[in-house]
């Protein structure tokens, strides 16, 4: 069930790099 919390992580690792894309 760590699938979830990695998923999550990975979301917020996407949001940053996003942020800072733009």
């Amino acid at each position: 069930m760590k699938l979830p919390i990695l998923t999550d992580t990975y979301a917020y690792f996407y949001a940053h790099i996003t942020q800072l894309a733009v």
